[in-house]
């Protein structure tokens, strides 16, 4: 515990929580308010305790990284931003590319041309009031699915 007199008559109380190496500020904390105060040594007339017995705080490790780690990572969100950009389609309007979206956070989804195309099951069509079954999966769609699919196309399209 530190107790450093300042010009002007203050005095702080508290440990040390760290000291800038390049300006040499000084960060106390507080105990009795649980505050941080940053002090300028130009300002301190005296210290008493010890600014040698502090210690280092016992922080938690932040693990190693790899490069094979740091490569799965960028291989990651370049995947994520390529996914993203297909899912943005320049050919539809704004309400459009919403409803898309809406559907996208829920099912994979994907354009083809002004279409789009969820769970490669189902299409929605211009203007983006009905969802049918796709021709070359019509044998295997579900009725339940495709009423499911269009309850919130409905429901988005409200909401739009």
């Amino acid at each position: 515990m530190l107790k450093l007199h300042i010009k002007g008559g203050e005095i702080i109380e508290g440990k040390v929580f760290a000291i800038d190496p390049i300006t040499s500020f000084i960060v106390i904390h507080k105990p009795s308010d649980g505050s941080y105060q940053m002090v300028n040594p130009q300002f301190i007339l005296k210290i008493d305790g010890n600014l040698n017995d502090t210690l280092t705080p016992n922080l938690p490790s932040m693990g190693i990284t790899t490069l094979k780690g740091i490569d799965k990572r960028e291989f990651d969100s370049l995947i994520s931003a390529e996914k993203n950009l297909t899912a943005l389609n320049s050919k539809v309007d704004n309400k459009t590319q919403l409803l898309f979206d809406s559907f996208n956070k829920i099912y994979p989804c994907r354009w083809d041309g002004n279409i789009m195309i969820i769970l490669d099951l189902f299409l929605i069509e211009p203007p983006y009031n009905t969802v049918k079954a796709s021709p070359d999966q019509k044998s295997s769609t579900d009725e339940a699915g495709l009423k499911r699919i269009e309850m919130q196309l409905l429901s988005e399209r409200r909401k739009l």
